[in-house]
């Protein structure tokens, strides 16, 4: 596994995909929590801080719903 930037995310949506993921010990490392906890607290406060910046252009733009409740108004 691998810490991406703040936003990314990788997805496995295949059941073959799923199947092949195997752990591979002489390739792991051990993960201090003094160290990664404490990048996890910031990229978490970090994620929470731009969110609440974006929330309200998120919340004022058009909706998929509002576009068919205009076409169903219509009718």
């Amino acid at each position: 596994m691998h810490l991406g930037k703040l936003g990314e995310q990788i997805v496995l949506k295949s059941q073959k995909a799923f199947e092949r993921i195997q752990f591979l010990k002489e390739k792991s490392e051990y993960a201090d929590r003094s160290i990664y906890y404490a990048k996890k607290q910031s990229r978490d406060k970090q994620a929470r801080t731009h969110y609440k910046k974006i929330k309200t252009d998120i919340l004022s733009g058009t909706f998929i719903r509002d576009i068919m409740k205009d076409n169903l108004g219509s009718e």
